[in-house]
């Protein structure tokens, strides 16, 4: 796997490795192969198993013009959000090479960030609606929470 000098470890290379073995024999078609970015740990059931990293390998995937990538359908939400970038999050080896050979064909996982934004923004327990008076703390947090920044508030008896 080149180059040579650049250290790979895990298991993220597992797909990819297998995608090219069968390639290699003349067991898949390679029409398609180098427009997709494959990552993905193989368990010995051929299952696809999660893998860390796979969002800055999308990103360049994305910058270096490939069409889509290939991962472990635990993976796809995190690489969901990435704009000009086909995401498949496939379960299994028995799909990746269905896909592959044009014999699958999922829709590309896409996220809803509006649904996500909507979801975690707007359900809070409690607000300043609920505090009386203490104008001067309330104006301070309001200040500090904009700028994402810390805040101490001393009590004093």
């Amino acid at each position: 796997m080149a180059p040579a000098d650049t250290r790979k470890e895990g298991s993220a290379y597992d797909l990819s490795l297998a995608i090219c073995i069968l390639a290699a024999s003349g067991m898949l078609p390679t029409d398609e192969l180098d427009q997709y970015i494959m990552m993905g740990e193989l368990s010995l059931d051929g299952n696809l198993e999660r893998v860390k990293g796979v969002l800055p390998m999308a990103i360049n995937a994305r910058d270096d013009g490939f069409k889509g990538i290939i991962l472990p359908k635990q993976n796809a939400e995190e690489v969901g959000v990435i704009s000009g970038l086909e995401v498949y999050g496939l379960e299994n080896m028995r799909q990746v090479v269905s896909f592959l050979g044009n014999r699958y064909n999922p829709k590309p996982f896409k996220v809803d960030l509006e649904r996500i934004f909507h979801r975690q923004t707007n359900h809070f327990g409690s607000d300043f609606s609920e505090v009386k008076g203490q104008s001067r703390a309330k104006r301070a947090l309001e200040i500090a929470a904009s700028g994402s920044h810390n805040l101490i508030i001393l009590y004093m008896v």
